[in-house]
């Protein structure tokens, strides 16, 4: 499963520094590589890693499954945010705002403070 989760990973952010790339470059298809890539990484690669880092961690406590769950809810809050900018959707700044609240304000800390 981790193997998995780092090809998926590897190749979404690929995708999407390619689609950056093209984005400066002002090539064609540049909005569908951004958005392939930004889809893939928060919408499947995100989750699968969330997944195997569950299931290879020999310490499930509530602790891990907080700050595991404060991390993929502001990586999809976010992710949400950027897929819907592109399409011009309406309230992607409030789901930008609530995923970097979510992830200043509670991932960060709980991260730290697990550490030590």
């Amino acid at each position: 499963m981790k193997n998995i989760a780092r090809l998926t990973g590897m190749l979404s952010v690929q995708i999407l520094f390619i689609g950056f790339l093209f984005k400066h470059m002002h090539w064609p298809y540049a909005n569908i590589l951004v958005l392939t890539g930004t889809f893939t990484f928060c919408f499947i690669s995100t989750p699968i890693w969330a997944y195997s880092s569950i299931k290879s961690t020999k310490d499930l406590s509530t602790r891990f499954k907080f700050t595991l769950g404060l991390g993929l809810s502001a990586a999809l809050l976010m992710g949400s945010s950027v897929v819907m900018s592109y399409f011009n959707v309406s309230g992607s700044s409030i789901l930008l705002v609530l995923g970097v609240v979510v992830l200043i304000a509670g991932y960060v800390p709980a991260w730290f403070y697990g550490r030590g």
